[in-house]
């Protein structure tokens, strides 16, 4: 933490915080981190996850974890594409996107996502496994107001089950 600490909030304008969560068999830190970009005079939204093995003190991988609660990466990656393609639908229909820019477009140029997989975190918390997506939402590109008009955290997907 004190790493991430040095990383982004030398600035003095960043902001960082964290949770915890625990339950029989992990404990999971949340790092969430606003950070202060210079270049567009805005804050960028940020999450990293960590997972740690309460019987051996292990830090434990998005993989391993996936599994422990019956999941590949590959279903974890699909369910964060099906998020990213609703938003991708309703921004275009809602006419946010400039016509030329396709869904590869979208997450690349105006979500700054290169690869899905690299992009997510994982945490537990309780006994379920939840996933925060880095994707950025800018006041630059206008499609902020978008975001804020959804009544749910556009940047976590809870699994179920």
């Amino acid at each position: 933490l004190e790493k991430i600490y040095s990383q982004y909030a030398s600035d003095g304008k960043s902001k960082i915080s964290y949770s915890t969560y625990e339950n029989d068999e992990f404990v999971s830190v949340l790092v969430d981190i606003n950070e202060y970009v210079e270049e567009i005079d805005e804050y960028v939204q940020k999450y990293i996850g960590f997972n740690v093995n309460k019987l051996d003190g292990q830090f434990i991988d998005k993989e391993e974890l996936a599994e422990k609660y019956n999941y590949s990466l590959v279903d974890i990656v699909n369910k964060v594409n099906d998020r990213l393609t609703i938003f991708y639908e309703e921004e275009n229909s809602q006419g946010y996107l400039d016509e030329d820019c396709d869904y590869s477009c979208y997450l690349s140029y105006m979500r700054s996502i290169d690869n899905i997989l690299d992009s997510i975190e994982l945490v537990v918390k309780k006994d379920e496994l939840v996933v925060y997506i880095n994707l950025s939402i800018d006041d630059y590109v206008g499609d902020r107001d978008y975001f804020e008009k959804l009544n749910y955290n556009p940047y976590k997907i809870n699994l179920e089950k």
